[in-house]
């Protein structure tokens, strides 16, 4: 199946995200597409550095981003869908430019909010993983709960209205986990938030909604310049897909500090294996201790 065919528009994802929202709603909503990119190539000091990439754009915008984005694909040579890992092994380095040029041009057109959250996978073993509980113990919990909050605080201080969408590319048990408790510790959350924040993010295929793709190579990017092999050209593409920008990175300050506050949890060493479960009364200081993070 191609793009562009009766059997399946480009923005056919989008319609169907929107589908149950009156005329006017749909006009303003919202709607943040996102990717996770897990580096698992090894740096000088041997770490491993996890990100949570993407673009925020109100829906109509995404629909026509998703028309252009099939074209520049379809275009010699063709692409069916762009995965960063593995969609260039067999192409020639000027042509994979080219491609990646021209889907850079669909994005500097739209010029969606940019949104990134990163933390070192090895720092999160070391430093945070330690005083968490069990349900909480892989890193992308972390960077799903923050890039909601991140976003509500962005659109509450721009004078905007919520909530936005969150459609996040497909994370198996992993994402759902995240999305189980999220939406437990959405409700615990300062009242001057909740107008922003979504109740029910969503997990969806790249191959349905396009603007993942872009969220894919905005992430591959991120990670990719601060590794030694950058070159100068992709450095210089991915500056260029970065626009309006809000960015969190947990550093080991950080981190630090987020496990002395829920070290300080009474009874979160009961909470920390396979059998056992946070009560009410954890879950809320826990949230406590993970709102003072986002400013």
């Amino acid at each position: 199946m191609t793009f562009g065919t009766p059997e399946h528009k480009p923005r056919d994802g989008i319609d169907a995200l929107v589908c149950g929202y009156a005329s006017p709603v749909r006009e303003r909503r919202v709607f943040v597409m996102l990717k996770m990119f897990a580096d698992d190539s090894d740096s000088q000091d041997g770490d491993k550095l996890l990100f949570l990439a993407g673009y925020a754009l109100a829906a109509p915008a995404w629909a026509d981003f998703s028309d252009e984005w099939a074209a520049a694909l379809s275009k010699p040579p063709v692409l069916q869908a762009l995965h960063m890992r593995n969609c260039f092994q067999q192409w020639r380095p000027q042509a994979r430019e080219e491609k990646l040029e021209s889907l850079a041009v669909v994005l500097r057109k739209y010029r969606p909010f940019t949104l990134e959250c990163s933390v070192s996978r090895a720092e999160f073993s070391s430093i945070l993983l330690p005083h968490l509980p069990y349900d909480f113990r892989h890193a992308y919990w972390l960077l799903f709960h923050y890039f909601i909050l991140i976003l509500a605080r962005h659109m509450r201080s721009k004078g905007m209205t919520g909530p936005a969408e969150f459609v996040f590319d497909n994370q198996g048990n992993v994402g759902l986990n995240a999305l189980l408790w999220f939406q437990s510790l959405r409700k615990l959350q300062p009242p001057e938030l909740q107008p922003f924040l979504t109740s029910d993010p969503s997990f969806k295929n790249d191959g349905d909604v396009l603007p993942l793709q872009a969220a894919d190579m905005l992430a591959w990017h991120l990670r990719r310049r601060s590794a030694p092999e950058c070159t100068e050209r992709e450095r210089e593409l991915g500056t260029s897909i970065v626009f309006e920008y809000a960015q969190l990175h947990f550093d080991r300050e950080k981190l630090t500090e987020l496990a002395s506050g829920i070290s300080e949890i009474e009874g979160i060493e009961n909470v920390k294996t396979r059998q056992s479960s946070l009560k009410k009364a954890k879950l809320q200081e826990l949230a406590r201790k993970l709102n003072g993070h986002v400013s």
